[in-house]
């Protein structure tokens, strides 16, 4: 499955927007307020009818079309009213087995809702088939929210991150289509591929031999953690330990950036091998799908963000991914034809392998990035400092006292750089030596 174009209507803040898409990695910039999210959002709500003809029981904490619907404010008189714009529309192409296809939504009113669904018959097909025990490679589907870490810390406050031997939830029958359960949901369900992951070290641990299918899924961990040179399950423990730099550590005790990243990827390729288990160890190579990302650069260093898109490339690479991002490492990382622009910045697609400082001047509007934001500021007050002083020269007395009580104003912010300040009021001291 193979997502080519998506055309949003009325969608959030778009009014009528269609994106074309690369066939490996997306990833989608622009100012905040420009739609990044509500792009991933719309790939969402067309790729619930997917998980929906699966299983309706899939979908949890999710939004359906008529959330989203675009509200414009309009002014009448002396009052000003939100209305709801219609039609919402939501419309993909999409290639599957060679093959063109295409899926729609269509909210016409707040009451009717239209669809086209393509999704549903291939999923349906899906199903049929590994239900009748077929080896069918299925796609793998998920979306990952800003909301993956913060809810994963609310659901460990509320009960233990470990899971153990005695979980009930362990012992259930399970279904290679459980691989879609909560795919779209906000958040990563920690304690889901936690368990997948005991019950694989149990499996080893009986049957003396490592599991083809859970080793590819450690080592697509590994290669996107950052450092890390050795992962196994620690059962006493109830959760994964890492060896990370030198470092080792269980899955608890990791840093924000460490943990959300080992979670997302474990529990993409934990998906994967739950769905297709006959593709052994090399399960997480060749499964296809789809996976969004929100804010992909989210507590990860710069040097992490600058290789984290190859790491997921080579990890999975046959999945198509969108994500959004706010940083230059990334878009610096991406190749031709990966960049979607939402400020529609002239050029910017052409910025892969740049400088940073070029990055983020030209395509993120950042006005010399090689000074910080005080350095300018104090810059710009010099200027007008100086500007101040010329008209100082020729001013008469009721001017003079203003434009000194200006300069005074220029020159407070930043009373605590005493070099900065004496150069100021040298040139003070000059420029009206006769006045003063």
């Amino acid at each position: 499955m193979n997502i080519k174009t998506l055309r949003v209507q009325n969608f959030r803040n778009f009014e009528d927007k269609t994106f074309e898409f690369s066939e490996g990695f997306n990833l989608i910039i622009g100012d905040n307020g420009t739609g990044k999210t509500a792009t991933l959002e719309a790939l969402g709500v067309l790729l619930r009818e997917y998980i929906k003809a699966i299983n309706p029981a899939f979908l949890s904490n999710t939004k359906n079309l008529d959330t989203f619907v675009r509200v414009c404010s309009i002014t009448k008189g002396e009052s000003t009213n939100f209305e709801h714009q219609f039609p919402c529309s939501l419309k993909t192409d999409f290639i599957f087995m060679d093959k063109e296809w295409s899926e729609t939504k269509t909210l016409s009113d707040p009451l009717l809702e239209v669809s086209e669904s393509n999704f549903k018959w291939i999923a349906q097909t899906y199903a049929h088939k590994i239900r009748s025990g077929e080896s069918e490679i299925a796609p793998v589907i998920a979306f990952y929210s800003t909301a993956r870490l913060w809810l994963e810390k609310i659901e460990a406050t509320e009960e233990s991150i470990q899971v153990s031997l005695f979980d009930e939830e362990m012992l259930k029958p399970n279904s290679r289509l459980d691989s879609y359960k909560n795919a779209l949901d906000i958040a990563i369900s920690n304690k889901t591929w936690l368990r997948w992951f005991m019950r694989m070290e149990l499996i080893s641990l009986q049957e003396k031999k490592p599991m083809k299918v859970f080793e590819a899924v450690k080592k697509a961990v590994q290669a996107c953690l950052e450092g890390c040179d050795s992962l196994y399950f620690d059962i006493k423990r109830g959760e994964p330990v890492v060896r990370i730099h030198g470092l080792t550590l269980p899955f608890s005790l990791l840093s924000d950036g460490q943990r959300s990243m080992l979670a997302m990827v474990a529990d993409i390729a934990y998906r994967m091998a739950q769905l297709n288990p006959h593709l052994l160890e090399h399960v997480t190579l060749e499964t296809p799908g789809v996976v969004l990302i929100d804010e992909l650069d989210l507590h990860l260093h710069p040097k992490w963000q600058r290789k984290v898109v190859d790491n997921l490339r080579k990890a999975f690479p046959k999945v198509q991914f969108f994500a959004t991002s706010h940083s230059p490492f990334i878009i610096q990382s991406v190749r031709h034809g990966e960049l979607i622009d939402l400020n529609e910045t002239e050029g910017a697609a052409e910025y892969q392998d740049k400088s940073i400082e070029d990055i983020a001047e030209q395509v993120q509007g950042v006005y010399m990035p090689q000074r910080s934001q005080r350095e300018l500021e104090m810059l710009a007050a010099a200027k007008e400092y100086y500007q101040v002083l010329e008209r100082a020269k020729d001013a008469n007395d009721a001017e003079l006292k203003s434009l000194k009580e200006r300069l005074d104003q220029l020159s407070e912010p930043y009373a605590e750089d005493i070099a900065y300040i004496a150069f100021l009021e040298a040139k003070r001291a000059s420029a009206l030596k006769d006045r003063v």
